[in-house]
């Protein structure tokens, strides 16, 4: 689908590339020339060739960046509450830990199932069409939850829900990652997503309190996700599958044949694996730090569910301060620093957590901690959207998802199970193994050049 364009001078090589090649290395190389149409050896800059869209031209992509916000807000609003909700399923429908349980569960089965079709949506559907049914699956999942129904229906929609969570990172956080300053705007869109997991938690305690029917609060994702859709559909117009081919210069391989390229290229599955650890660690930490505040520091359960709202707060604002600025660092100064430091400082930070023997410390760490390691996974995508040419962004993005939600379901799972065995302070060794992980795996990543990209793609 790709054509090809005059020869490419990248220093002494020359080489005949596709076009969405030359896009793509003329992020990283601003000096390299091609000819003109005319053959008449005039030389021009390849960034002046291919113009990336911005937040505003077009201007539909401003209300497309809304909706997309919208939309991730939603579905931070329906994860994020489950941890204050859960006893409240477990009250009502007089149910085990284990049966409850299948609400992760079916989280899980929508993410893996959203890898193994996201791709032939796309094809067939475009940007628009898979979307607009991510956000609708989202809202019927919530309302149909918010209505009540028998305990068996619940996981049901929970699964219809997760579905949809999981359609949307990779149609939302793909197209982001191909605007000017994609870094910095996928930081504010992941960080949208922190916003609602700071304050989910608060609401639904809130309807606790005031005795307001726990199932209710799933109105407020479902009328967001409403919205939102509503916004992608009118925003996104147009944006069919023939349009999304075109756009990414992809070929018209099936949806089966596109996985079986990413599944065969090793930096999707490095990616994948930093996905699933970095999720792994958050879920443990969103769902043991009011343990362990209460159990090891002596805090009290109120403040100690102040700190873990406190954390995803800080959370929140590293990914819209913190991406932003790795964004606007000169790229021949970024490399893999940036990145490299904010997982340092979050390895040391969760020492102190568990080292620092009063509460008041281990809050403070904890607080922020949750500011240099909200950034990891917009930083993740935006290198993500670098080393694998574009046809891929989605599939790599959905196949990440499902491992970040296996590794946000199991881990912490582990961290309980490792907690009760060995007392609730060794979920930090663990959480300190995974941020030692993380920088392997970032260090396996190749260089953000135009060689390693070329290498990335072909595994």
């Amino acid at each position: 689908m790709a054509s090809t364009t005059p020869s490419t001078s990248f220093g002494s090589e020359t080489a005949e590339l596709p076009a969405y090649e030359i896009k793509e290395a003329a992020d990283y190389r601003h000096d390299a020339k091609v000819a003109d149409a005319s053959d008449d050896e005039k030389a021009i800059n390849v960034e002046d060739a291919f113009v990336k869209e911005s937040w505003n031209n077009p201007p539909a992509n401003k209300y497309r960046l809304c909706s997309s916000f919208a939309l991730f807000t939603a579905a931070s609003l329906f994860l994020s509450c489950f941890g204050v909700l859960i006893p409240e399923f477990e009250k009502d429908y007089h149910l085990s830990h284990i049966t409850v349980s299948l609400i992760t569960v079916g989280l899980f089965v929508g993410a893996v199932l959203t890898a193994a079709t996201t791709n032939k949506t796309h094809l067939s559907l475009g940007r628009c069409g898979t979307g607009v049914i991510a956000g609708l699956c989202m809202g019927l999942g919530s309302l149909l939850v918010a209505i009540h129904p028998p305990w068996p229906a619940i996981p049901v929609m929970v699964f219809l829900a997760g579905y949809g969570i999981a359609a949307l990172d990779p149609v939302a956080s793909a197209w982001v990652g191909s605007l000017h300053h994609a870094t910095g705007f996928l930081g504010m869109l992941q960080g949208f997503f922190g916003i609602g997991s700071t304050i989910a938690p608060l609401i639904a305690n809130g309807m606790i309190e005031h005795e307001i029917p726990y199932y209710k609060f799933f109105y407020v994702p479902f009328a967001l996700s409403m919205f939102g859709s509503l916004g992608f559909l009118i925003s996104f117009w147009g944006e069919n599958g023939a349009k999304y081919i075109r756009d990414t210069s992809s070929s018209k391989k099936s949806g089966v044949d596109q996985t079986k390229e990413i599944l065969k290229n090793k930096v999707s599955w490095i990616l994948g694996l930093f996905v699933l650890v970095n999720w792994g660690a958050e879920g443990i930490i969103s769902n043991w730090t009011v343990v362990y505040l209460t159990d090891a520091r002596g805090g009290s359960s109120s403040n100690a569910s102040i700190v873990n709202s406190m954390f995803w707060l800080s959370y929140t604002i590293g990914r819209f301060v913190l991406v932003w600025v790795v964004g606007v660092i000169p790229r021949k100064w970024r490399g893999k620093g940036p990145m490299s430091f904010f997982i340092s400082v979050s390895l040391i930070l969760d020492l102190m957590f568990w080292l620092l023997p009063t509460f008041a410390g281990s809050s403070v760490a904890a607080c922020l901690l949750g500011f240099f390691c909200g950034p990891l996974y917009p930083l993740i995508l935006s290198m993500l959207t670098k080393l694998l040419p574009p046809h891929l962004h989605v599939g790599a993005i959905a196949i990440g998802s499902a491992l970040g939600s296996a590794g946000s379901s199991v881990f912490p799972i582990a961290a309980g199970a490792l907690g009760e065995y060995k007392g609730i302070s060794m979920i930090h060794p663990l959480i300190l193994g995974i941020y030692v992980l993380e920088l392997v795996l970032w260090y396996c990543l190749p260089a953000s050049s135009s060689k390693s990209m070329s290498a990335g793609r072909h595994g």
